[in-house]
């Protein structure tokens, strides 16, 4: 495994606003119990099962669960969120179900037709250039504060732009780690391109400096033209992440056996983002024997199906990486 490397030809106001958030309260045991009480009679009724056992269950734990209820209310003292700790690793980082559709969202943005190779790669460097420069006003607190939309308005918390492109989920035995990688905004950054089943690193940023666009073309052309002269020679290991969790921790273990595919895999871990470069796609549109509603919503079905799989091995389920944060297809 070979990841190329190519070579490049309101501040105070944000940090106030995060300082100024409350920490998540933990509510009370019994507002808890008395909630899922209600939830499961619902249930219950909804299966026409009794409820009796579980109300004693309930009941019983009303005491119990005062133990646990202290422990919790020690954790929220120390830590600024308490929350994190449990909701990550059991409601994402545990589960051994494959990334794509179970796990990985999609966005379907609209569909761009370009010309030429030519007109496609500069659409793609000026996406790439756009990401860079609102992960820069990230990195320096200049977005603006969220303010939430119900009736109450209230600030919120915007720890999540930090991490967006900063995580990258790296595959384990009985548990993803996530590995939250240090701000770089005043040293180099780079982003994973794939393109024909290959990886390529693409520099974003060098010394502190963002590169211009006509860099990043630059390099994005490079990229399409070695990966065309090597298409069917090298050896592609990105679809180990298309697999459950388990099996991709296990490759990756004895991947990491030979030199040089730790340090490919470290600078795929460490890429701001990944772009695939998929060549003219195959045509998913619907027929239009069918309605036009219809039809655009099939269309729409199958580029989802696209962005999430590639369409499998024969397809482009090669060219992605599928433990990146963000995957730009």
């Amino acid at each position: 495994m070979v990841i190329e490397i190519l070579t490049p030809v309101s501040h105070s106001l944000y940090e106030q606003f995060q300082r100024a958030l409350l920490k998540p309260p933990v509510p009370p045991l019994d507002h808890c119990l008395d909630r899922y009480i209600e939830y499961a009679e619902v249930v219950a009724d909804g299966q026409n099962r009794p409820i009796e056992n579980t109300l004693q269950a309930v009941e019983d734990f009303r005491q119990t669960g005062l133990t646990y209820q202290r422990r919790l209310l020690s954790i929220a003292e120390h830590e600024a969120n308490w929350i994190n700790q449990f909701w990550l690793p059991e409601m994402y980082l545990r589960i051994r179900l494959p990334l794509p559709v179970n796990i990985s969202p999609a966005y379907i943005f609209p569909r761009q037709h370009f010309r030429d190779e030519d007109e496609w790669l500069r659409y793609t460097a000026l996406l790439i250039r756009g990401f860079v420069e609102y992960k820069n006003k990230i990195d320096t607190k200049q977005i603006e504060r969220e303010i939430s939309t119900g009736k109450l308005k209230v600030n919120m918390c915007m720890q999540q732009y930090d991490s967006i492109l900063s995580c990258y989920r790296e595959p384990g035995i009985e548990e993803d780690i996530q590995v939250v990688k240090p701000k770089r905004n005043k040293d180099n950054e780079h982003i994973l391109v794939m393109c024909n089943n290959q990886g390529f690193v693409v520099h974003t940023r060098i010394g502190g400096e963002m590169l211009a666009f006509a860099d990043i073309f630059y390099q994005l052309h490079e990229a399409h033209r070695m990966s065309e002269a090597r298409k069917g020679i090298a050896t592609s290991v990105s679809a180990s992440g298309a697999g459950d969790r388990t099996t991709a921790a296990h490759f990756w273990r004895t991947m990491q056996e030979v030199e040089v595919n730790n340090t490919s895999l470290t600078w795929a871990r460490d890429a701001l983002f990944v772009v695939c470069l998929d060549d003219e796609e195959k045509q998913y549109s619907s027929t239009r024997t069918k309605s036009e509603q219809r039809a655009q919503e099939e269309d729409l079905v199958l580029q989802g199906k696209h962005i999430l799989t590639g369409g499998g091995s024969s397809g482009y389920g090669l060219n992605r990486w599928y433990d990146s944060t963000i995957q730009v297809d």
